[in-house]
């Protein structure tokens, strides 16, 4: 398929080759697995689109493709942070041709405010969060990372920057946001909503935040990224309670005719709630 935007990096990197197979391998590991492959070049397909790597000697270039500016820059993180965590002293060295980094709000960024909370079980919140143009939301993963602004600093929230290596930074200090990845639940774009559980308990900054968030507070959210509807005729799905969204979601998108077994482990025998699953 011809993409319509492309970005490539080229360095020095030494052990090119061997940083190469680190990633492959690392990818694997998160059921990412290359659609070709050689000894110096290795090519992945994606939900936001491709990316292909040459390694040779100390020479590292890297492509990425997209048909659009957000899963672009998506890719444009994901490689950038892989070689910044491999040595932090590569950072600027990250020059992009094509298309560049804007120092500015990641297009995957939205402001969001509270529209709603309530109870949908003993053990469980659920959080209404209203939002412009979040129609990007219901595709290419099922997670989201919510950035919740310093309680009572009476600063104005400073949001993530996208930096022009295409890392996202995220405000430090004073500034600081708490960050946390959650399951959207419930998506209506028509209407600029979206829904997420929060399990309760205490001790955790956002979950502590979601026992009395005020309608009209304030957060950010980023993505989406990670998690994904698994396809086959039989399913074997597990987790505990804080994993109940994503099973939630996942089982409500199978065919009905499909088969399988979901396996969720609960705190109390009273905290069961109802399921929409097919069948079998």
């Amino acid at each position: 398929m011809t993409r319509s935007l492309h970005a490539e990096l080229q360095l020095s990197l030494d052990g090119a080759g061997a940083w190469l197979d680190g990633q492959v391998e690392y990818l694997a590991e998160h059921d990412l697995l290359p659609v070709s492959r050689t000894p110096e070049t290795a090519e992945f397909r994606t939900d936001y689109g491709t990316f292909r790597v040459h390694a040779a000697g100390r020479d590292l270039r890297i492509r990425v493709e997209s048909n659009d500016v957000g899963g672009l820059e998506v890719l444009q993180e994901s490689i950038s942070h892989y070689l910044i965590s491999h040595d932090g002293r590569l950072a600027p060295s990250l020059v992009w041709s094509g298309h560049r980094p804007v120092e500015d709000l990641p297009k995957n960024f939205r402001e969001m405010r509270v529209a709603g909370r309530r109870l949908v079980s003993p053990w469980m919140i659920r959080l209404t969060l209203q939002g412009e143009d979040i129609g990007h939301f219901a595709e290419r993963g099922l997670h989201v990372r919510l950035l919740l602004p310093p309680s009572q600093s009476g600063r104005p929230t400073v949001w993530p920057r996208r930096a022009p290596t295409g890392a996202v930074v995220v405000p430090e200090g004073a500034d600081a946001l708490t960050v946390r990845v959650y399951t959207i639940r419930h998506i209506r774009p028509g209407l600029g909503e979206i829904e997420v559980d929060v399990v309760r308990h205490a001790g955790g900054v956002f979950a502590d935040w979601a026992e009395t968030a005020d309608v009209g507070a304030q957060l950010g959210i980023i993505g989406p990224g990670g998690g994904f509807y698994p396809e086959g005729d039989w399913l074997l799905i597990g987790g505990d309670e804080t994993a109940l969204p994503a099973i939630s979601r996942i089982l409500e998108q199978r065919p009905a005719d499909a088969e399988g077994h979901a396996v969720i482990g609960i705190r109390h025998a009273d905290a069961r709630m109802e399921i929409a699953a097919p069948a079998g």
